[in-house]
């Protein structure tokens, strides 16, 4: 894959990943059916982090099948995002769980998380990209703005 490239979709990623920005994560059932959730998510375009608690489906899911597909869309332009897809490398538990909720939280509404709104442990899952797609409708660098793998 061309270097520059590769440098242009991990930058929009970043770039998406540092606002308020919505991700769609699929994950698989146990039959195989892919399951979406829209999220808040964090972390970096090396390491991105998706955290839910243990009583939902997804985390069993993720926990069963690691692989999952992370789709990060500009708030303000949907047609600007980057997908990535990646495999659970991390599953965190505990005080940093909780404390990457509040994180989230603050910078997607501006407060701590409601802790009356957990009813179960908090659980912090990160992934590790394989693939990027990417596309920009605000640029003219690349044709037609979209990169593809």
């Amino acid at each position: 894959m061309d270097p520059d490239v590769l440098a242009a979709r991990r930058a929009l990623l970043d770039e998406l990943l540092a606002g308020p920005n919505y991700c769609m994560l699929t994950t698989l059932e146990p039959d195989g059916t892919p399951r979406s959730h829209v999220m808040w998510v964090g972390g970096t375009s090396d390491l991105l982090q998706i955290n839910t608690q243990e009583d939902r489906q997804k985390h069993r899911d993720m926990l069963r099948d690691p692989r999952v597909t992370i789709t990060i869309w500009q708030r303000d332009l949907p047609a600007r995002f980057v997908e990535v897809i990646g495999r659970v490398s991390r599953v965190i538990r505990g005080e940093e769980a909780r404390t990457n909720i509040d994180d989230l939280s603050q910078r997607y509404r501006g407060r701590p998380y409601d802790a009356a709104a957990i009813n179960a442990p908090r659980v912090l899952f990160e992934v590790v990209p394989e693939r990027l797609f990417a596309v920009d409708v605000s640029t003219t660098d690349v044709p037609k703005g979209i990169w593809t793998t």
